[in-house]
């Protein structure tokens, strides 16, 4: 499946915020973007010799891959996590 939902929670000693992201509405708005880079790919997979078949299953694997991913960086001052649902 893929990813719905993001955390972004950014902390530091002045305060600090959680974001809820809804990545459901990000998918329609890059829906025109890979439809417009589908002709490239088509021409540019094959001269690098691969399949383009594969690789579109293998971004199809990478994007249903993504729940589960948690992203945390800390520093003395800030602190930020990034969670995908």
């Amino acid at each position: 499946m893929i990813p719905m939902l993001a955390l972004i929670d950014i902390r530091h000693p002045h305060g600090g915020f959680r974001l809820w992201a809804p990545l459901f509405l990000l998918w329609p708005l890059l829906a025109p973007f890979v439809l417009l880079a589908l002709p490239l790919a088509m021409i540019a997979l094959p001269i690098a010799r691969m399949n383009p078949f594969r690789a579109a299953a293998a971004l199809g694997r990478l994007a249903c891959a993504l729940p589960g991913t948690l992203v945390e960086v800390d520093s003395r001052q800030t602190s930020v996590l990034i969670k995908i649902f």
